[in-house]
C-alpha cells in the first residue's frame, strides 16, 4: 500500500538523493511539481485531463472516492460515457465554447455515473490548456455536491412541505396558485380551487390521540394525490384543512366533479392501529373568472364555500355571494390591513391589572387600535374576525407580540417591571411555529419570559382540547405565563383544566360585571376563584365597572381586578401618566379611555 510506513521511507530517500543530485534551478522546478503532484492526488475533487476528442488522459485518484471507478478503468474511454445523454450534450457545447473563448471561465452542473450505477452531482469546471505542450487538453474539475444538494433539498422541504404528510404547505401552495393564474391567459382555460375539511376529525383526536390522528392524515393525503391529475396541487394547508389547485379546467361543473371525487376518495373506511375509522369531508369550490382573479380573493372565498358546505351538511358548495358575510366592504378592509401591518398603522392600548387586597399595578393587558388613515381609530372587532378567518392572524400576532414586548422593554428599562399580557387567536394554537416566534421575539427585546403572560380564549381551547394543550405546553416550556380569558363562557371540564399548564384564570366581565346585583353570578364568581385557588391558579377578574364590585371581589379574596372603573385602555403616554400619578394605592381611581392621546407602537 503508498501509504505504509515502508513506502514513506523509500519516498524520503529517494527525495533526499535527487536533493543531492539535482542543480539548484532544476531542484526548484522539480520542487513545484512535486508540491502540485501532492496537491492533485490528495484533492477531493476530482481532477481530469480530456483530449479534443472528449477522451479521458490524466484521472486523479480521487476518482475511487468519487466515483467508485479506479484510474486505470477509466483511461482512455470518453467523458462522455459517464454522463447521462442530456449532460453529455451539455458538455459538448461547453467544451466547444471553451476552445472558443479559452480565457471565460466554462462551469456546469452535471450528474457522472458511479460504477455502483447510481449519479453523482457535481459542479464542473472546464479549463483550456489545448496548447499547453504539457497538458494538450481540456482540464475538467468536478466536485461532488451531493451533501450539498441534500441540504438544500432538505431546506426546501421544511420551507415549503407540510412535515407530517410531505405534502406542499400553505406557502407553496399560494405560489402554486399564482403560477396557476399567470399560465392562465395563455392556456385559455380557468383555474379551480378545493378547500376541503376533514368532517369528524376531532373526535378521532380526542379518542384515539394525536398519533391516530397525524396516521389518518397520512392517509388522507395519499388519497387525495391518488385521485388528482399530475400537474394539480394537493396541499395540507394546517390541521385537517387541504386544499387542491387544479389547472387547465373548462367550467365550475368540472371543478365540482373533482371535489365530488375527492370526498368519494375519502368514503371508504380508513384502518388505523387496527381501528376501522369512517370519515367525510367538506369541500368548497371556486373558479377563476367566476369567483375573482387573485390568489388572495379564491382563496378567502373558497373558504367560505367549505364552510358553507360543513354548516348545512351539502358535501360540496360552490363560492356565492349570497352566503358570503364578506361583504366588498370588508374584503377592501383586509387589504388595509395588510397594508396597515407594513406601515405600522395599529397601535397598542393598554388596560392595567391591579392587586385586590394592595392596589398595586401589577400587569397590563395589550389591546390593538387600528389608526386607519380613512376611519379614524378602529376597534378590534372590526378588523380582527377579517384577519381571524385569513392567514393575516399570524403576521397581526406577530406584530402584536413585538409591540407589547417592545414596550415591556421600555418600561424595564424605567425600573418598572410589569407582566404584559397578549390576547392569542384560536387559529393560533394550529401554528405549530409560534413557540419558536415567541422565543425569539423574547430575545430580541431582551424581556424575560416570566413577564409575559398569553391569554386564550377557553371558548378556543373546547374547539381542539388536545392541539391546545401541546401548544400551551410548548408555550410553557418556554418561562411565559399562560392564562384563560373569559373562563366560565366555554365550559371547560375539570379533567382539562387540571391538565392545562395554566397559570391564571380571568372570569369572564359577563359574571363579574352583573355580581353585585345579581346572587347567582356572584356565587359562579365565587365559586371560580375557589376552585382556582385550590388548584394553584391566580384569578383575574375583569369587568370591574364599580366600587361595590370591587368589594365584594375582595370579600372573595380574589387576586387580581380589571375594569373601567380602574383605568379604561390607554395609550402608551397616557397610560405613563395615570401610572404616575395612580402609584401604589388602594383601587379607588376612575380613569378615562383617552383615544385622542395615541402615539404609534414601536
Amino acid at each position: 500500500m503508498p501509504g505504509t510506513r515502508t513506502d514513506r521511507l523509500r519516498r524520503r530517500s529517494a527525495w533526499w538523493d535527487f536533493l543531492n543530485s539535482t542543480p539548484r534551478d532544476a531542484l526548484a522546478q522539480a520542487s513545484q511539481s512535486q508540491l502540485f503532484r501532492a496537491i492533485v492526488e490528495n484533492s477531493s475533487d476530482l481532477l481530469l485531463v480530456v483530449d479534443d476528442q472528449g477522451r479521458l488522459g490524466y484521472v486523479s485518484p480521487s476518482a475511487r472516492a468519487v466515483l467508485g471507478w479506479s484510474v486505470r478503468e477509466l483511461a482512455d474511454r470518453p467523458l462522455f460515457e459517464l454522463l447521462s445523454s442530456v449532460d453529455a450534450a451539455a458538455m459538448r457545447q461547453t467544451l466547444r465554447s471553451a476552445s472558443r473563448d479559452p480565457e471565460k471561465a466554462c462551469r456546469l452542473e452535471a450528474t457522472l455515473r458511479h460504477s455502483a450505477g447510481f449519479w453523482v452531482p457535481v459542479e464542473v469546471t472546464v479549463t483550456v490548456l489545448l496548447h499547453d505542450p504539457h497538458v494538450r487538453g481540456f482540464v475538467v474539475t468536478a466536485r461532488d455536491v451531493g451533501e450539498r444538494k441534500r441540504l438544500e433539498q432538505a431546506l426546501t422541504r421544511q420551507a415549503y412541505c407540510d412535515a407530517l404528510t410531505g405534502l406542499p404547505n400553505r406557502v407553496l401552495f399560494q405560489a402554486r396558485v399564482e403560477q396557476a393564474l399567470r399560465e392562465r391567459p395563455t392556456t385559455g382555460t380557468g383555474v379551480a380551487l378545493l378547500f376541503c375539511d376533514l368532517d369528524g376529525f376531532k373526535a378521532v383526536n380526542d379518542v384515539q390521540g394525536h398519533a391516530a390522528g397525524d396516521q389518518l392524515l397520512k392517509v388522507v393525503a395519499t388519497r387525495l394525490t391518488q385521485c388528482v391529475r399530475a400537474r394539480d396541487t394537493v396541499a395540507r394547508l394546517g390541521g385537517d384543512e387541504f386544499a387542491v389547485v387544479l389547472p387547465g379546467l373548462g367550467e365550475v361543473q368540472d371543478a365540482v366533479a373533482a371535489a365530488a371525487a375527492l370526498r368519494s376518495a375519502l368514503a371508504a373506511p380508513f384502518h388505523v392501529d387496527g381501528i376501522e375509522l369512517d370519515i367525510e369531508a367538506s369541500v368548497g369550490v371556486v373558479m377563476s373568472g367566476d369567483h375573482g382573479d387573485d390568489p388572495t380573493t379564491l382563496l378567502q372565498r373558497v373558504d367560505v364555500a367549505m364552510y358553507v358546505a360543513k354548516r348545512q351538511g351539502l358535501g360540496e358548495a360552490v363560492y356565492d355571494p349570497a352566503t358570503d358575510g364578506h361583504n366588498p366592504t370588508k374584503l377592501a378592509m383586509l387589504g388595509d390591513l395588510r397594508r396597515a401591518l407594513q406601515r405600522g398603522e395599529l397601535l397598542l392600548h393598554y388596560q392595567p391589572e391591579v392587586d385586590v387586597a394592595s392596589g398595586e399595578v401589577t400587569s397590563v393587558e395589550a389591546l390593538v387600535r387600528w389608526c386607519h388613515p380613512d376611519r379614524g381609530l378602529l376597534m378590534p372587532d372590526t378588523f380582527m374576525p377579517v384577519a381571524e378567518h385569513t392567514g393575516l392572524i399570524g403576521a397581526l400576532t406577530r406584530y402584536i407580540l413585538g409591540a407589547a414586548l417592545a414596550q415591556t422593554r421600555i418600561w424595564s428599562d424605567q425600573g418598572r417591571l410589569l407582566n404584559i399580557s397578549v390576547n392569542l387567536s384560536a387559529r393560533n394554537l394550529l401554528d405549530e411555529r409560534l413557540p419558536e416566534q415567541v422565543a425569539e421575539l423574547l430575545a430580541a427585546h431582551g424581556v424575560p419570559p416570566e413577564l409575559l403572560t398569553l391569554e386564550v380564549t377557553e371558548s378556543a381551547i373546547v374547539t381542539e382540547p388536545l392541539r391546545a394543550q401541546h401548544l400551551l405546553a410548548r408555550l410553557s416550556s418556554i418561562g411565559v405565563r399562560i392564562s384563560i380569558d373569559d373562563f366560565g363562557a366555554g365550559y371547560t371540564s375539570l379533567g382539562q383544566l387540571r391538565t392545562l399548564p395554566v397559570d391564571e384564570l380571568k372570569i369572564d366581565r359577563s359574571f363579574v360585571s352583573t355580581m353585585a346585583h345579581d346572587r347567582s353570578n356572584a356565587l359562579i364568581v365565587h365559586s371560580v376563584i375557589d376552585l382556582g385557588h385550590n388548584l394553584k391558579l391566580s384569578i383575574v377578574a375583569e369587568g370591574v365597572e364599580d366600587r361595590p364590585t370591587l368589594d365584594m371581589l375582595a370579600s372573595f379574596h380574589c387576586d387580581t381586578a380589571q375594569g373601567y372603573h380602574l383605568s379604561r385602555p390607554l395609550a402608551a403616554e397616557a397610560f405613563d401618566t395615570w401610572y404616575s400619578t395612580r402609584g401604589k394605592r388602594p383601587c379607588r381611581t376612575e380613569c378615562g379611555e383617552q383615544a385622542a392621546q395615541t402615539t404609534p407602537v414601536p
